[in-house]
Parts: structure tokens; sequence; C-alpha cells
């Protein structure tokens, strides 16, 4: 039986009229959302743009604010709460001055990491009556730092391929089509696949663009991101119909357990698009996670990160309050328990255990070598 004309039949148990219009009715209110908040952030966007121009402050808008008037029909069609921006690792201490003297106040922990070569991303906000506007300043396109030693980027190639477009009226630089998909997938491995937008806006620039594959291919190539880039597209033409060739995904996939990964790459994106936390899949991040990362060297840096995560990955994941929204300065960065956010499993003892210990200013490290100096004696 016909999709539509199932809908069409079926009738809403509570409203009394077929699922379709329902459906559609949802969708409108979806759509009227989406256009309030992109109206909210357009004059920010337009003016940090016009900001860079008159400071020479070379920026690369990434994700929704990028693709929403690029690659999508119209800008309610996509959805974004915040401006993802890249800017060259020389230029970020220049990149925080100018947000700092249009009204953005940095989050001074993620700085500081960003600063030691620890993270490749800063936040910064904005408060206004209307709500709060959050610009995530990035130096490199990796969203998570286990991959930190496994994906290697070429920036300067990022520049030069970089396109012209105009946003919120305003001029303004956004990544190569063939870059712009090599981004998406890596944000969807460093969410375990978890991320039902990004799969959307693969699915949608490889509907309406003519990609060069054989140069997304060796750009993949290049950065050591095949077996991401894989998975990413994989997912995406398996449950979003993206128009991916075949030759393309045998290119990238990688030479063993190729089954197992389009298995589990299937099932935590058909997750994520039920619920974007996918905690039906949740035992599958870590096989996810070994099957991406390609090296042994990776895989051990990563086993080291996950028994003994750093201060600032604790705080990230169980502090969910650290911005003061009344005063508009940080609050405390110690970490904060919430048995809600993940189960407790074996995998997740470590992070509890240590977070527990955040909780009173104590670091790890200070108790090891606490540790070592009373074994000395």
């Amino acid at each position: 039986m016909p999709l539509d004309y199932k809908l069409d039949h079926e009738f809403d148990q509570e409203q009394n009229f077929p699922l379709s219009r329902r459906l559609a009715d949802m969708a409108a209110q979806e759509e009227i959302a989406a256009l309030v908040q992109f109206a909210f952030f357009r004059p920010h966007l337009a003016g940090l743009l016009r900001a860079c121009v008159e400071t020479q402050v070379d920026l690369l808008m990434l994700k929704g604010a990028a693709l929403a008037e690029t690659v999508y029909p119209r800008p309610s069609l996509r959805r974004f709460g915040d401006l993802d921006v890249l800017v060259r690792e020389a230029d970020a201490a220049r990149a925080r001055t100018l947000l700092e003297s249009l009204g953005y106040i940095a989050d001074s922990m993620q700085w500081e990491e960003l600063v030691r070569g620890r993270d490749c991303q800063a936040n910064f906000f904005y408060h206004t009556d209307r709500g709060s506007v959050v610009v995530e300043l990035h130096t490199k396109l990796i969203n998570n730092d286990l991959f930190f030693g496994q994906v290697h980027v070429d920036d300067q190639g990022l520049w030069e391929r970089a396109q012209p477009v105009r946003l919120a009226g305003a001029d303004a630089w956004v990544l190569g089509l063939e870059d712009q998909i090599l981004h998406l997938c890596l944000h969807l491995a460093g969410h375990y696949l978890a991320a039902p937008q990004s799969l959307r806006d693969i699915a949608q620039i490889c509907s309406v663009s003519r990609v060069d594959w054989p140069l997304f291919i060796r750009l993949a190539q290049q950065a050591g991101a095949t077996t991401a880039c894989f998975a990413g597209l994989f997912a995406a033409a398996r449950l979003l119909g993206t128009p991916v060739p075949p030759a393309v995904l045998d290119a990238l996939a990688p030479r063993v357990r190729r089954r197992r990964l389009e298995q589990i790459a299937g099932e935590r994106a058909a997750d994520s698009i039920g619920d974007i936390t996918a905690v039906q899949t949740e035992h599958l991040r870590f096989p996810l996670l070994w099957l991406l990362l390609g090296s042994s060297q990776a895989r051990g840096r990563a086993v080291w990160h996950i028994i003994f995560p750093s201060r600032h990955w604790l705080i990230t994941h169980y502090y969910f309050d650290r911005f003061d929204q009344s005063d508009q300065s940080e609050v405390s960065n110690r970490a904060r328990w919430d048995p809600s956010h993940s189960r407790l499993t074996i995998r997740n003892a470590p992070h509890y255990a240590l977070t527990f210990l955040s909780l009173y200013g104590v670091h790890w490290a200070s108790l090891l070598r606490r540790g070592m100096s009373t074994l000395r004696r």
C-alpha cells in the first residue's frame, strides 16, 4: 500500500483527520519556528560578517548558517541554533578581539584549551532580551579530539577552495562543495553517527549540486578520513536515499570489517533520526569508534582518553549550566554529576568516578602524584 494512500486514509484518533494533514501541519509549524529563529540570527550574522571585512579577519562560515541560504530552497528549511565559523589558527587571537568588540563573551576555559592546543573550538556568547547568540569559533574541522591523531585536513587547501557567497545580505565565504561534505562526514563521526541534521545536509548537497567525487575521494584520502567519510555517506545513502555512486563508497570503504561498519553506522544513524540522543544504540559508540580509528596509535590514544578524560571533557559533558545567564559571567568550572545524561555502564564508570573527584576540585593526576610520593616514602 503506498505511503501517501495510507496516510490519507488513516485517521488521528485525537484530532479525527488524516495523518498526512497532521504531518503537513507539523511541518508547517516547524518551518515557521525555523524562520523565526533565522530572523533572530540574521542581524547578528550580518554584523559579524561585515566586521570581518572591515578588520580583514578571514572567516569561513560552517554548517547551518552557511547551508541555509546556499543549498536549501528556503532558509527556513535549515534550522540552526548557533553560528559556526572557521578561522586560521594564527588568526584565532584576532578573531577573539573582533568578537569581544561586538559584545561577545568568551568561554575562558575553552579558550585556554584552544590556546594550549588541547582543543580546536571555543564558544563566545552574546546575550539579548530575545535570547543568546553563540558563536562556535573553530580552528580545525575536527569536532572530537579522539580524532586529532587520526585526521589531518589540509587547512591551506580549505581556504584555496573556499567559495564567495552572500549570507544575511553580507559578503561571506564558505567551504568548497567537496570540503563541506568532508566536514559533515567528520562531524557525523565526531558524534558517533548520531547527528541527523548532518545526514540531511549531505543528502541536500548531493541532491542539488554536482559533486566532484574524484576530488572528494582524494581529499578524504589525504586527510586520513576515508572510513569516516564512508560511514557518513553510507548512512545518508541507506536512510535518506542520497545519490552516492557505489564506486565512491567502494573507494572509501575499509579493507576489513566493512559489513560490520555498515551495520553499526546504519543502526546508529537510524536511531538518531527517531531520537537525537540515540540512547537505544549507545552501546555501539565504542565499537563504532574502534572501526573509525584505523591506526593502533589512534586507538591507544582514544582508550587513554576514555579511561582518563580531561577535566575540560568532564565539564563539557556533565555540567550543563556553565554559563550564568543573569550576570553574563562564567560560573564555577566544577563538574556536576547527572545520572540521566548517560546510562551507568562499565564503559562510563571511570567518567563518573572522575566526575565525583572533580566536584572537590581534585584531578586524577594530582591523586596519582600523591600516591607515588607515598609509595616512595
